[in-house]
């Protein structure tokens, strides 16, 4: 991958560091390199919950639509759904 990114880091080079973070340390501690059996990382925090899959490369997309603002940027794929562990309405994690 191009390193696209200055040496001093922009807003846009830390777009989703946190869950890019929690997609790289499930792949590197879950994914079996000789079975190669995709893995799903679900990382649950307080009010968020973020998905993604690791098939022994890095899913990568380059646009996305956040809050309904599309973000034109590189970045790992992970989708992030409005229902975390301090979430107080559990029906937001079931579709109606």
């Amino acid at each position: 991958m191009v390193d696209w990114c200055p040496r001093q880091a922009s807003p846009g080079c830390t777009l989703f560091s946190g869950p890019a973070g929690g997609v790289i340390g499930f792949s590197q501690t879950c994914f079996d390199a000789d079975e190669q059996t995709p893995v799903i990382g679900f990382d649950m925090g307080g009010t968020s919950t973020d998905v993604s899959r690791y098939d022994g490369e890095l899913d990568h997309i380059f646009e996305t639509t956040t809050a309904g603002i599309a973000i034109q940027a590189p970045q790992l794929n992970v989708n992030t759904i409005a229902a975390g562990g301090g979430n107080s309405d559990s029906s937001a994690l079931y579709t109606r």
